[in-house]
This record gives C-alpha cells, sequence and structure tokens, in this order.
C-alpha cells in the first residue's frame, strides 16, 4: 500500500504565493519557479517586478496578455488580428498594454472635456 505521494518544497512554497507584494528582485531566481509565482500577482506587482528585472518578458508576456483581455475584452481580438496582418511575429504584450491603457485614458479626457463644453 503506497502512502500519500509527497510534493517537492518547490511546490509546497509556490501553490499559494500569498506575499506577492513584497517580491523585489528576482534576478536570482530560476525561470521554473518564476512560472509558478507570477500568475499569482496583480498587475500593478508584475509590473514592479519586470520593472526590477532586465527582461522577464518570456515568462510574463501571456500573463500581460491575460490582463489585456481581462481590461480590455473583445479588442484584443482586434490586436491579434493586426499583429497577423502585419506578420509581426512575437509582440512584448506588456507593451500593448500600456499603449492601450494610454489611449482608452485619453479618450475618457476627451470625453470629459466634451462634456464639460456641452455643459
Amino acid at each position: 500500500m503506497e502512502g500519500p505521494q509527497q510534493q517537492s518544497l518547490v511546490d509546497l512554497c509556490s501553490v499559494q504565493f500569498d506575499n506577492s507584494s513584497l517580491i523585489g528582485n528576482v534576478e536570482f531566481v530560476e525561470s521554473h519557479l518564476l512560472e509558478k509565482i507570477l500568475p499569482q500577482c496583480s498587475l500593478q506587482e508584475l509590473a514592479r517586478i519586470e520593472d526590477n528585472k532586465s527582461n522577464l518578458s518570456a515568462i510574463t508576456n501571456e500573463l500581460w496578455k491575460n490582463f489585456f483581455r481581462r481590461d480590455f475584452g473583445d479588442h484584443i481580438e482586434i490586436v491579434e488580428e493586426r499583429i497577423k496582418l502585419l506578420n509581426m511575429g512575437y509582440v512584448v504584450w506588456r507593451n500593448l498594454y500600456q499603449l492601450r491603457r494610454e489611449v482608452v485614458e485619453g479618450l475618457k479626457i476627451e470625453a470629459a472635456l466634451l462634456l464639460k463644453e456641452s455643459a
């Protein structure tokens, strides 16, 4: 009779990482560990972590794409069509997220100004 399967220390430590707000420099953290920890981070936490390490896009790109989908909904389909149309290949979704957020903020400001003018 077999006993319960034992989990590795890595699995036990990364299953529920509640202190992602405390993560700073991940320069010496191995990629396979980051792949388990980073999906638990908020958008702000992920941005802060990436700002502290030169290039994590190979690990975080899909996470940024998920944030894009969450925050901008169906617009992701338009972006993906344009990526294919322009034959862009690999894109950095963090950059696309930031650009789209700037566009949305600009549109909000324009709408507020138009409402102010019409009042």
